[in-house]
């Protein structure tokens, strides 16, 4: 996430980006739009839920999963706050780990009332994958199996990188991108 951001901010700090207003974005600005542009795995939550749930009895798990649905869907930090509370008294053994959930870094990537992405574009994206997820499989999918001798691996690498820098190109040339807050530069 963080190295993404960073990535982020670099790139259109070099070119200047301005917001809608033609207002010049700092460094921190773009920081915070990369951030926006971000959305977790909730599976990756969900199957945590499910293990943590295993090790408890039927009544238990299922109060402990009901209580983790509420917090992801609630609308307000108050109310998560408040369920946590709650979750924390019932489960004292998890508290550690809804506090990792929930780190500032964390919560906005999983939980609704932490996110800034806007509601239309969050709503278009899965709930099963994330970008770095995809960015991921599809670098895995030009290099091949691992049985791909160090040479291919570079040289698939090589051709990976020029295929995202001509997407980079395309969607500067005008194209749109969904998930790409509006900058000029």
């Amino acid at each position: 996430k963080r190295g993404f951001c960073e990535a982020y901010a670099s790139y259109f700090s070099d070119r200047n980006a301005t917001d809608r207003d033609h207002k010049p974005l700092t460094y921190s600005d773009l920081l915070e739009k990369a951030n926006s542009c971000l959305k977790g795995c909730e599976f990756h939550l969900q199957k945590n839920i499910t293990a943590l749930s295993k090790s408890m009895t039927s009544d238990s798990a299922l109060a402990f999963q009901r209580i983790m649905e509420d917090m992801i869907a609630a609308s307000t930090r108050k109310r998560v706050r408040k369920l946590k509370r709650k979750m924390t008294k019932q489960f004292p053994e998890c508290k550690k780990w809804v506090e990792w959930w929930l780190r500032d870094n964390i919560a906005p990537l999983v939980f609704t009332a932490y996110m800034t992405m806007d509601e239309a574009t969050l709503k278009s994206l899965p709930d099963t994958t994330n970008a770095e997820e995809s960015l991921n499989w599809s670098l895995y999918s030009h290099v091949g199996s691992r049985k791909t001798t160090a040479v291919d691996a570079v040289d698939s690498i090589r051709c990976f990188s020029d295929a995202t820098y001509a997407d980079l190109e395309r969607l500067f040339g005008g194209c749109t991108l969904l998930c790409y807050p509006a900058l000029s530069y």
